[in-house]
């Protein structure tokens, strides 16, 4: 089979690091006094005060409501910070437009937000300190973040929210993908950093999941495109995660012998190719090439097979080249089994 293209680039988390100082100031603020806000809008402006009830923009640590009255198209007109979006019992299905403005929720987050729409259309939506988002339906064509406070036990979550990706979507910090459905489209990409998992989601993915720092897949179940490339580099691991490579790739890449991206525990089918390189291992994992013409499984560059449990269909390869080894791994083969260069089978 043909080769894919180089890797697309890593999409640097540094970029965003301009949110750490509103992750302080977010976290300072205090409710805003009175009742919470109600949208009554007789526009779609958000930032409009005569749309809210008692003439009151929601800002700061303040619950923005949305009821049974005002119009369902919300736009904002500027960039909106505060604690969280309820969703009252019987309010209809609201759609709400960053157009090119941030919106970020440092509270709760969402509430009661099943089959309520945010549309991220050019601007960004962010989900910090342990904000969660609900249940709701994210359209991203912009960027979407979660993130956390750094301490491993305050984390937002993207909770059973359905989002497709057509844009950027980060979690950073310990942020989970919690429950969610993520569809990444044949430009979208999803990256995750630092501590951050991809928890129980179902992941579907189109061109590009990342996987970096010492983030994990976690529980997740993925399914990755012909057009797909998914990327665990740094010290990035699979974990538990289930993996169907329908036609694409998946690389595992480390950076050195002290920083190794495995697969772990994973179950990994392969109906296109997995490459291991740079000192990366395949863990403990189980990985199986498909009886499809030329699933190929490459190890190379210093790479291991570990102590994986590795099955090669009839019309399948697993080549090992360079100075890479086989380690400890079980190797049950049925088709091509080759060691190139300086590779070694070791103690498989």
């Amino acid at each position: 089979m043909s080769l894919k293209p180089s890797p697309r680039p890593i999409v640097s988390f540094l970029r965003r690091t301009a949110f750490g100082g509103a992750l302080a100031l977010m976290a300072a603020l205090s409710a805003q006094a009175g009742p919470a806000p109600v949208w009554q809008g007789t526009t779609s402006d958000w930032n409009t005060a005569s749309n809210w009830s008692s003439s009151v923009i929601p800002t700061g640590g303040a619950n923005a409501q949305f009821a049974s009255t005002g119009l369902a198209s919300v736009t904002l007109s500027a960039s909106v910070s505060l604690g969280s979006i309820t969703y009252n019992s019987g309010a209809p299905t609201y759609t709400i437009t960053t157009n090119s403005n941030n919106l970020a929720l440092g509270g709760t987050g969402l509430s009661n937000a099943a089959g309520q729409v945010l549309n991220v259309y050019g601007g960004s939506l962010d989900f910090l300190n342990t904000a969660t988002a609900d249940a709701v339906s994210i359209l991203d064509n912009g960027t979407v973040t979660f993130t956390g406070e750094g301490d491993g036990t305050h984390f937002s979550t993207a909770g059973q929210s359905k989002i497709t990706v057509d844009g950027f979507l980060e979690f950073n910090d310990y942020a989970t993908a919690g429950n969610a459905s993520v569809s990444i489209a044949s430009n979208g990409t999803a990256n995750f950093d630092g501590h951050a998992t991809a928890g129980t989601a179902a992941l579907t993915n189109d061109w590009s999941l990342f996987f970096g720092g010492d983030s994990t897949g976690g529980n997740s179940s993925i399914v990755n495109g012909s057009t797909g490339v998914i990327r665990f580099v740094q010290g990035a691991s699979a974990a538990s995660a289930s993996i169907f490579n329908d036609g694409g790739e998946v690389d595992f890449e480390g950076s050195g012998p002290s920083t190794l991206a495995s697969a772990g525990g994973a179950t990994l089918v392969n109906g296109g190719m997995v490459r291991v390189e740079q000192d990366a291992t395949l863990g403990s994992a189980s990985v199986s090439n498909l009886d499809n013409l030329d699933d190929t499984l490459e190890i190379q560059s210093g790479g291991s097979a570990g102590n994986a449990d590795i099955y090669n269909g009839l019309v399948d390869t697993v080549l090992f080249k360079d100075n890479s080894t086989a380690a400890n791994s079980l190797i049950n083969n049925e088709g091509t089994l080759d060691f190139q260069d300086t590779a070694t089978a070791a103690s498989a």
